[in-house]
């Protein structure tokens, strides 16, 4: 399972990777001075230049046998289709791994 919303204040899983550990969405919004899309957005563009911790991850988990992923990404969903960095993130994903939307 892993987590790609920022914003989440709870969620009914517990997740092997969760983008809240590297970046905090409300700490973004305030440096800076961002409403909360543009914090998502720029949590997504932060995290879209360090997928490689992601990757990082998805390897051990395929050496433990794991054989589906489920990626939560965030509600706002056209700030995560229609950026760069969700792009970027979901290309990223899928070059590795069979990938259903």
């Amino acid at each position: 399972m892993i987590n790609l919303d920022p914003a989440v204040s709870f969620i009914p899983f517990h997740p092997d990777f969760d983008i809240r550990t590297m970046y905090d969405h409300k700490q973004i919004m305030k440096t800076y001075k961002l409403g909360p899309n543009g914090g998502i957005l720029t949590c997504l563009n932060l995290f879209s230049s360090n997928i490689s911790k992601l990757h990082e991850n998805l390897e051990k988990k395929k050496k433990e046998g794991v054989k589906i992923i489920i990626t939560d990404t965030p509600g706002q969903i056209e700030v995560f289709n229609w950026s760069a960095s969700g792009q970027i993130i979901t290309q990223s994903l899928a070059s590795e791994n069979p990938t259903v939307v």
